[in-house]
């Protein structure tokens, strides 16, 4: 039988732009009180206020810390709280950071919750650009319209690098990888699903035992 395919590299991870820092940080707080918990309750009390951390934590995950974007030479990947898209980067028409990176093929939108710029950046922003940027044309376009963030010592913030970048990859796909057939594809987050089933489960079992 034949193996399977290698995945094809990641060539550009984007970081989320906020909720990490409290993300990782509630993570180890919840953790560690799970550990307490159970250490001085080992009772069905103690599994029970566990059970109850444990999906915080899950839920922690999902909400702060899953949601992000990475590409690689022909897919652009938008990992959001349940679920993934995997965009063709050469299908892409259209590209902008909002409160969330927003991405269009044909009249098709797709988001990822992790990227965005803040109220501030949104209201500070003085040139409009249009996500048609993608093809080369710099227009503003009033139904998806953005105006970019100023530059500040010759420097971009990070949403506009984003921006940027997903254009480049989506003009060099366009270039080399040009496969008109392909197209976009959702899959579930099938192991955090998992665990929030079987954790919530648990919990109420605890709940309806006591």
């Amino acid at each position: 039988m034949a193996s399977p395919a290698p995945a094809p590299p990641v060539v550009q991870k984007f970081k989320p732009t906020g909720g990490s820092v409290v993300g990782y940080a509630s993570i180890v707080l919840l953790g560690a009180a799970v550990v307490v918990t159970l250490v001085s309750e080992p009772n069905l009390l103690g599994v029970r206020v566990a059970l109850g951390i444990l999906l915080l934590m899950l839920l922690t995950w999902v909400a702060l810390l899953r949601p992000r974007a990475d590409a690689t030479r022909d897919t652009l990947r938008l990992r959001n709280l349940v679920s993934d898209h995997y965009v063709p980067l050469a299908r892409i028409d259209g590209v902008m950071v909002r409160q969330m990176l927003l991405v269009w093929v044909g009249n098709d939108r797709y988001a990822c919750v992790g990227i965005g710029r803040s109220a501030r950046q949104l209201m500070g922003n003085k040139r409009k650009r249009g996500p048609m940027a993608v093809l080369g044309i710099e227009q503003t376009d009033d139904r998806m319209g953005l105006e970019q963030s100023p530059q500040v010592d010759g420097s971009v913030d990070y949403a506009t690098f984003v921006e940027n970048r997903i254009e480049d990859l989506a003009r060099s796909a366009r270039r080399d990888l040009p496969d008109e057939s392909a197209e976009v594809r959702r899959e579930w987050a099938r192991p955090e699903l998992t665990a929030l089933v079987v954790v919530g489960a648990m919990f109420v079992l605890s709940l309806v035992i006591g």
